[in-house]
């Protein structure tokens, strides 16, 4: 597995230095809507996480930098970008019913967390259940489609589960690249067992997110 991952790593981290990276447009990103499944990591460990990538990463480069709340770190299941602000309660409520049966015999996943890669699009970290994320999204997303809502998960990235740590909000000078491309990894174990479907903006802001549903996995 972690080779799959590893080559999908390398692939954006070769784009990054070649081509630079891509620069985070904060205003557009909290205006824009999402209906989410999200699986998150537990925010104690996510405290954790960011403080070991933060000691790790020079100031100047931590400043340019938008990082992900402690609190929201997660990985998406599955999403769909909305038009307005407004969900039809009658698919929202149709999906639920089908996500509490879906969820009901799914437990929490157990994963080894390797963090920070370089990526194109900012720091990440991946999770080493492949397997078992590209599983939970290709269920999820027929789910998803049969109640109406358009994913926003292609198949070609369901093997790929990833979380954004931080996104970058300037450009950075190859020195920069570099320096972030040789961070060392860190792994740790992480328990994924909170699940929530909500509204919210493309960070998951704790402000403005509306939480519809929490699906906790025994």
């Amino acid at each position: 597995m972690e080779n799959k991952w590893r080559e999908r790593v390398v692939d954006y981290q070769h784009r990054a230095m070649l081509d630079g990276v891509d620069v985070l447009n904060i205003e557009k990103g909290r205006k824009q809507r999402f209906l989410g499944l999200q699986i998150f990591i537990d925010n104690r460990i996510a405290r954790d996480i960011f403080r070991e990538v933060k000691l790790a990463i020079t100031k100047s480069l931590i400043n340019k930098i938008y990082w992900q709340s402690s609190e929201s770190l997660h990985i998406t299941l599955q999403s769909s970008l909305l038009e307005n602000e407004f969900v039809d309660e009658t698919r929202l409520a149709s999906l639920t019913v089908d996500l509490e049966s879906f969820f009901l015999t799914h437990r929490r996943l157990t994963c080894k967390f390797i963090y920070p890669l370089f990526a194109q699009s900012g720091i990440i970290g991946v999770c080493d259940q492949e397997v078992e994320i590209y599983n939970l999204r290709k269920n999820l997303t027929d789910i998803w489609v049969k109640n109406g809502f358009v994913p926003v998960i292609k198949e070609e990235y369901w093997n790929f589960p990833y979380s954004f740590l931080g996104r970058f909000t300037e450009r950075l000078v190859l020195k920069e690249r570099e320096i972030l491309l040789n961070i060392p990894e860190h792994r740790g174990e992480v328990k994924l067992c909170n699940v929530k479907l909500c509204l919210s903006d493309k960070f998951i802001s704790s402000d403005t997110a509306e939480v519809f549903k929490d699906f906790v996995l025994k």
